[in-house]
């Protein structure tokens, strides 16, 4: 067990089989549309005798053949003007934009200027030169597309996809003026010469609204899921609370209980943290946190979005029991050279991309700890006063890289390749005289992993991917001095575990008919892992005396593979979605073999085009955890006659959405778990014959409850939503046992995300919670036990007695200055506004008389500063 022990906390929980790729980046739009045919709207015959004025901003919604099929007014001016103006962009003509590449829809805000024009004097013929130059925005040089540049003479055009604009002027000194919606004007003055190309300067536009051109794709994507939450990029990074790590946001999703402290571990539906699959890019990551509730190991500057999968998920993934958070990176930057950097007290980050030529673009980021260069000098200054005094501490030292380059060929072929690692290590730092423990400690996880990704289009009916990887983790852990177990400073305890991994993931996805798609994927898995343990164990239980100490020292040799194959059906009826889907499981280690056949099948009914009903049911499986268990299997140390756990899910649920940025989602689930590998006693089987198989597939599991989502998408000002879980989860160790709650069973969980956005400088974000306290096993009394010098208390089931309500009130303010080249922000993030005393842990003396708790976070601010160009 105390082999157990040390890999459970050299190791992340939330890891499990990836999806077989991941979910498409969003489309670039490469082609603005154009405008080719505009008829004139009709004035307003009194506005027009009265000389009135108007200029009205739209939002245009273009298809992909350049036709006009939905115009609103943003801001409306007057009744007259604005029904005008849209009659008027009804009768408009495009040219198609571009997506990648490709003719696609889209929506562009559009500005209607209503003005009267004045008839002047035919003027000679003059001589004329053009104007070239870009018009970019301020901070971050991205281009603006669909500018207006004008000169004094009344000469117009506007810039393309890439802001670049060419202007034919007369011959002279002209002004030129620069303006687009959401932006402040700007002029330059530039000297034409006849006959002659002028390059003006650089023009850079500073935002004055929220909001810009959108590339929109009408119609649903295409689910892999009846229930899947996706978060944005800017929805990630704005929670407060989260520390600015985006992948705690999806904390605040249904279904997930709350982990205590900075904890982030994923409960999803009432189920431990390894039931829940990690995926990063499609292929799964062995550690999420660094140590001691340090950030994700994925920086947010190359983050895309978020997907997570409550529950009910196709065949594409596999080897989980209850749930999927899919962790999408995104490409870079294909216009030109953008980074970001960050100094603070607790880490370093840095970000570059861009473009390496005009079909390839990388993206790179990296982030490490600075408490060590801090701490550290700070622990000596405590001590230098006193050489008697001493000071021990724990220190977590972590960095993490990613980098990614993709490129697109000419036949419209992706290939992407991406590189990331982490590394952690916990140290021991001491100062001092003879008051500083002899105690040694380290513990140390790190990995990395290579991931091609490669897709090709057969035709439009039939596309193929591939994608490789390869792997490399290894976990230690080195202790002596004094500690658990007994050990003195002469004796250590070590433990070292690696994993050389390869991974290979293929699918085909073919569009049979029009109301018929086929997928088919094959997911294999290769594992050698290398453990080994020194360790130096107290023979005896009594805790008086020199203790008595025995060597436990194995190494081991641990070969697996993991094969797994599924095949979907998507079918669209009518007004109904069905999917079914089956999926295969091999499972080989050493001369074991376990195999599993999972069927599936989810259905999405639509009652009218806002308003859909939801179902699905599937049985899913999952094998051990090389990662986080492997003693479970090995024979010295576990049973490696263990079987597979299993989980049969079924959901129903309810959507609408009233309007394009309100949604509102409910959904009742019942999760029953069977198989579960628990640890279990001796048994004897008969005067000197003892069964000890460690472990046994006993456990049984179920979980069910109500989830509610009310959402409002981002928008120029304001977004957030309200998430609300009614669940009840229970565990059954062994036959015969009393069901008792899970130890993170939350019956209520109510949280409130909400960010305001009244210009481009300034952002308000708020976020609220109440959760029911989590359940315990109360003492009901003690005894005395004089071998062993302490009391022994006798307890009830978790969940006799509960902890208080957990309420909390989290809240961010930033800034953001912009000058041309570059951003700084500076952001103010407030945990527990009110310092709300929430207790986390029930705790006793140790008569267990009196009682008290461990208090969860107090008031705790962060001030934090960003540069980014």
């Amino acid at each position: 067990m105390t082999l157990a022990l040390l890999f459970m906390l050299a190791i992340g929980e939330n890891v499990r089989e990836p999806p077989p790729q991941p979910p498409p980046s969003a489309p670039q739009l490469t082609k603005l549309p154009q405008l080719l045919e505009a008829p004139p709207a009709d004035y307003p015959p009194e506005r027009l005798a009265r000389g009135e004025t108007a200029d009205v901003a739209c939002t245009v919604d273009i298809d992909a053949n350049g036709a006009v099929t939905g115009v609103i007014v943003e801001k409306p001016v007057a009744p007259d003007f604005d029904a005008a103006a849209v009659a008027a962009i009804r009768r408009f003509r495009f040219s198609p934009a571009e997506l990648d590449g490709k003719p696609a829809p889209v929506r562009i805000r559009y500005v209607y200027h209503f003005v009267i024009e004045k008839k002047a004097a035919p003027q000679p013929q003059v001589e004329s030169g053009i104007v070239k130059g870009e018009v970019v925005e301020a901070g971050n040089r991205r281009p603006v597309a669909g500018a207006e540049v004008t000169d004094d003479t009344g000469a117009q055009t506007a810039t393309d996809a890439q802001g670049r604009y060419q202007l034919k002027c007369s011959a002279g000194e002209r002004k030129l003026t620069f303006a687009a919606p959401g932006f402040e004007d700007r002029e330059l003055v530039v000297k034409v010469a006849a006959d002659e190309t002028v390059e003006a300067h650089r023009i850079w536009l500073h935002r004055t609204a929220v909001g810009d051109l959108q590339a929109t794709v009408p119609g649903e994507k295409p689910q892999d899921a009846p229930t899947r939450r996706t978060l944005t990029h800017d929805e990630l990074i704005n929670v407060p609370g989260s520390l600015n790590d985006p992948i705690r946001a999806i904390q605040n999703l249904p279904g997930l209980a709350r982990a205590p402290f900075l904890s982030g571990a994923l409960i999803v539906r009432g189920s431990a943290p390894a039931d829940t699959g990690i995926y990063f890019d499609g292929h799964r990551i062995p550690l999420l946190y660094h140590f001691f509730g340090g950030p994700s190991v994925i920086n947010e500057e190359l983050l895309d979005r978020i997907d997570f999968y409550p529950g009910g998920y196709g065949a594409s993934y596999g080897r989980n029991l209850v749930g999927a958070i899919d962790v999408g990176t995104r490409k870079g930057d294909a216009q030109a050279l953008h980074g970001a950097a960050a100094l603070g007290l607790y880490e370093s980050v840095g970000f570059l991309e861009g473009p390496i030529d005009s079909k390839t673009q990388f993206a790179a980021a990296a982030r490490r700890s600075d408490l060590d260069f801090w701490l550290t000098p700070l622990i000596r200054s405590r001590t230098s006063s006193n050489s008697d005094n001493g000071v021990t501490t724990i220190l977590p030292i972590y960095w993490d890289y990613q980098s990614r380059v993709d490129h697109r060929f000419e036949n419209g072929d992706e290939l992407g390749l991406l590189f990331f690692g982490s590394d952690d290590r916990g140290e021991v730092a001491q100062s001092g005289g003879t008051r500083t423990l002899p105690v040694s400690f380290s513990l140390h996880d790190g990995f990395h992993r290579l991931i091609a990704e490669y897709k090709h289009s057969v035709s439009s009916e039939l596309t193929l991917s591939l994608s490789p990887a390869l792997g490399w983790t290894k976990i230690s852990f080195d202790t002596s001095g004094v500690g658990a177990g007994g050990t003195t400073g002469s004796q250590s305890n070590t433990a070292d575990l690696v994993d050389l991994t390869g991974e290979l993931r293929s699918e085909a996805r073919w569009r049979w008919r029009t109301w018929l798609e086929l997928r088919a994927g094959t997911d294999i898995e290769f594992h050698r892992e290398t453990y080994s343990a020194d360790l130096n164990l107290a023979a005896q239980t009594r805790t008086l005396g020199v203790p008595i100490l025995e060597e436990f020292k194995f190494s081991r040799v641990l070969p697996a593979q993991f094969w797994g194959e599924y095949l979907e059906a998507p079918m669209t009826l009518g007004r109904l979605q069905l999917t079914p889907g089956v999926r295969a499981d091999q499972v080989h280690w050493r001369d074991h073999a376990r195999w599993s056949i999972d069927p599936r099948i989810w259905a999405r009914y639509a009652l009218t085009d806002d308003q859909r009903l939801k179902a699905y049911t599937g049985l899913y499986h999952q094998p051990f955890s090389l990662e986080q268990n492997p003693q479970q299997i090995d024979p010295d140390l576990g049973n490696p006659d263990l079987g597979l756990e299993w989980a049969a899910q079924f959901g129903l649920g309810w959507e609408k959405r009233f309007s394009d940025v309100w949604d509102v989602s409910a959904e009742v689930f019942y999760n029953r778990r069977g198989s579960l590998i628990v640890p279990v006693d001796p048994v004897q089987v008969r005067p000197g014959v003892v069964y000890n198989p460690r472990f046994l597939n006993n456990g049984i599991g179920r979980a069910y409850g109500l989830e509610l989502m009310v959402r409002r998408e981002i928008t120029a000002q304001l977004y957030g939503w309200l998430a609300y879980t009614l669940s009840k989860s229970e565990l059954l160790n062994n036959p015969g046992d009393q069901w008792r709650a899970y130890q993170f069973d939350q019956t209520h969980i109510f949280i409130l995300v909400a960010g305001y956005k009244p210009r481009p400088q300034w952002l308000f974000t708020t976020r609220f919670r109440v959760v029911s306290g989590n359940p315990f096993a109360p003492v009901d009394f003690a005894t005395f036990d004089a071998d062993s010098g302490s009391y022994v208390a006798t307890r009830g089931e978790v969940g006799d007695a509960r902890e208080p309500l957990f309420l909390q009130l989290d809240g961010q303010v930033q800034y953001t200055w912009t000058w041309d080249w570059w951003k700084l922000a500076l952001y103010l993030d407030v945990q527990n506004i009110t310092n709300h005393l929430n207790e986390e842990f029930h705790v006793y003396d140790y008569r267990y008389r009196d009682q008290g708790s461990i208090q969860g976070i107090p008031f705790l601010p962060t001030l934090g500063l960003k540069g980014s160009f």
